[in-house]
């Protein structure tokens, strides 16, 4: 089981994920990670988390979003929040 502090990099991307937070620190309620992705013309495949919701606060860096069918455009201190989402890095980013 994947605990506080843990890393997971994405070998088709190279983005790098760190566990800030997991269901065991926050009683189920959310799940916290910091990601790191490097500029790359591999985009993240589509994807649905029919059982949550996800939010994306830009620490650094641009990113376009796909959102519940519409794409954002995203950069530092901006929000991203959505169900449906697939995305890709203009230029090296971090969110959490």
């Amino acid at each position: 089981m994947i605990k506080q502090g843990d890393t997971i990099i994405n070998v088709r991307t190279g983005q790098k994920m760190v566990f800030l937070k997991t269901s065991l620190e926050t009683n189920g309620t959310y799940l916290q990670i910091e990601c790191v992705s490097p500029v790359t013309k591999a985009r993240e495949h589509l994807h649905v988390h029919p059982f949550q919701e996800n939010r994306f606060q830009i620490i650094s860096g641009e990113l376009s979003f796909q959102i519940n069918g519409k794409i954002q455009k995203v950069q530092k201190g901006d929000i991203g929040v959505g169900i449906v989402i697939s995305y890709s890095c203009m230029v090296k980013m971090a969110f959490i």
